[in-house]
C-alpha cells in the first residue's frame, strides 16, 4: 500500500523505467461515468503489486495522499504514449481517469478482450 508522497514517486520512477505497466481503478459504481475513484493498483512484475488508496472514507482508514497531489504525481506516466498501459477492461479506467482530469495514453493491451479472443 503506498500512503506517502515518497512511495508513490518510486513507484512513478519504477514505471518511466520498465516502460509499461498493469493498471486498474477501484471505483464505488460499475458505470463509469457515476463512479468515484477510490484507489488505484499497479503492477509492474509477477506476484508483486502495489495499491494506491485515495478516497478511502471508513473508520480506521489510513491517512491517505491527497487526490490531487497523488493524480499530480501520477499524470506524467499515465499520459505518456510511450509508456504501455495493460488493463483489465481498460476502457472503463480511461472513462474513470478522464473524469478526475486524467487522459490515460498508451493503452496497449486490455485482457479482457485478450481473454475473449482467446
Amino acid at each position: 500500500m503506498i500512503l506517502e508522497p515518497s512511495g508513490l514517486k518510486a513507484l512513478v520512477a519504477r514505471i518511466r523505467k520498465a516502460g509499461y505497466v498493469s493498471l486498474d481503478t477501484e471505483t464505488d459504481n460499475i458505470s463509469p461515468t457515476r463512479a468515484r475513484l477510490v484507489g488505484m493498483s499497479f503492477a509492474l512484475e509477477p506476484g508483486e503489486a502495489f495499491y494506491l488508496p485515495l478516497r478511502h472514507d471508513y473508520l480506521g482508514a489510513p491517512a491517505q495522499i491527497p487526490i490531487a497531489a497523488a493524480l499530480s504525481l501520477l499524470r506524467p506516466v499515465l499520459e505518456a504514449p510511450k509508456i504501455r498501459k495493460i488493463g483489465q477492461n481498460i476502457k472503463y479506467d480511461l472513462i474513470v481517469l478522464k473524469r478526475e482530469g486524467i487522459d490515460l495514453q498508451g493503452l496497449d493491451e486490455d485482457t479482457m478482450i485478450l481473454s475473449y479472443l482467446l
